[in-house]
């Protein structure tokens, strides 16, 4: 059986389980969270290692610039497509009526930031900090400059170039580890969230879930397979079959980061370069929440 497959049947059984349970779905929850938590401590090293490696490896430091252009260009176009659609399908659907979820007593204004103050925060002061905040953005800039000052650095940076390039693979393993438990995590954050929620308060949103699910439905179709097929010139049923499974575990997680090791793992077994995936796939983190 499929990794896919056991999440499906992970995410259904979750679900029913939940519903019978009730309140006692609580005692599952430490099992989601472990589970959760066991991803994301690979998403940092793995963003870093992978980064590093595939810039230093570029070899043309150029070659990383035309690539972050047209990489920048495409997820400004598909998150733009996003946007549309899910407006339409709001507007159309108009999910919210009808549900209350409370009232809002205050309404914090968030701070305004410039372009210029948002540019300037994306360089660390400190790497080590970025790291350990896990803040995604500066930890790309960051293993950017340090693959390109690598590749500039010819042989004496070679034993760095080598120590990124066996982090990475150590962090794939350790990946693939956390992966083979995917299905039981997703069944124990399914039977927390519907044992807590029950149907009395699921049924009253499934207008919204209906509405997200032709939302994504629509983009998948419509935006991702026109890409799949007529820009990288791949089958769109091979390549739907690939990624299913960090589909599955963004869907039942509701977390990218959760998502990232198994979209790495499916962008090997598409053929996608290192180079090119472990550039474009950091960033897509950061800046392409289609979502």
């Amino acid at each position: 059986m499929k990794l896919y497959q056991k999440i499906l049947i992970g995410l259904f059984l979750g679900f029913f389980a939940g519903l019978i349970l009730g309140d006692k779905a609580e005692y599952l929850k430490p099992i989601g969270d472990i589970f959760i938590r066991s991803l994301r401590l690979i998403v940092v090293p793995l963003i870093l290692a992978t980064l590093v490696t595939g810039v230093a490896s570029a070899g043309d430091i150029r070659k990383i610039g035309r690539m972050g252009v047209r990489t920048l260009i495409y997820f400004m176009i598909t998150t733009t497509v996003a946007v549309v659609i899910g407006l339409v399908v709001a507007n159309v659907i108009d999910p919210g009526t009808g549900i209350s979820l409370g009232e809002i007593k205050e309404v914090a204004k968030p701070n305004s930031v410039t372009p210029s103050q948002m540019l300037v925060s994306m360089f660390p002061v400190n790497p080590m900090e970025a790291l350990a905040q896990g803040n995604v953005l500066q930890i790309i800039v960051f293993a950017i400059l340090l693959g390109a000052a690598i590749s500039i650095a010819g042989e004496k940076g070679t034993p760095l170039a080598n120590f990124f390039s066996s982090l990475a693979e150590v962090m794939f393993k350790l990946s693939d580890i956390v992966i083979k438990f995917a299905p039981y995590g997703v069944f124990a954050l399914i039977a927390w969230t519907s044992g807590k929620f029950g149907l009395s308060i699921l049924m009253p949103m499934g207008k919204i879930i209906l509405a997200v699910f032709i939302g994504c439905v629509i983009h998948i179709l419509f935006t991702y397979t026109m890409a799949v097929k007529f820009i990288a010139k791949v089958n769109p049923i091979h390549f739907f079959k690939k990624v299913l499974e960090p589909a599955m575990v963004g869907f039942s997680t509701c977390s990218a980061a959760a998502a990232f090791p198994f979209t790495m793992r499916a962008q090997k077994q598409l053929g996608v370069s290192d180079k090119v995936s472990g550039f474009t796939l950091p960033l897509a983190l950061t800046i392409n929440m289609d979502g």
